[in-house]
């Protein structure tokens, strides 16, 4: 099953969707691939996108006031 499938498949759990929908949904979107290390969106600033992740791991956190790391836990 390759990886769009795979996403097809998960978006399915929670809605319907039709091939001509998931198709339309595809052309839409834009497959980036993020190095290891590089920030998906920075503190500060506006998310002005929605990650589907297809492999791998992305790690979440914050800095308190005092500097320290607080790991976010979906």
């Amino acid at each position: 099953m390759d990886k769009l499938e795979i996403l097809r498949k998960h978006l399915s759990l929670k809605v319907h969707i039709s091939d001509s929908d998931f198709n339309k949904f595809i052309e839409l979107t834009e497959r980036v691939k993020l190095s290891k290390g590089e920030m998906f969106i920075r503190e500060g600033r506006i998310a002005k996108h929605q990650a589907f992740l297809l492999s791998g791991v992305m790690g979440a956190y914050n800095l308190d006031a005092k500097g320290s790391i607080n790991l976010s836990s979906g």
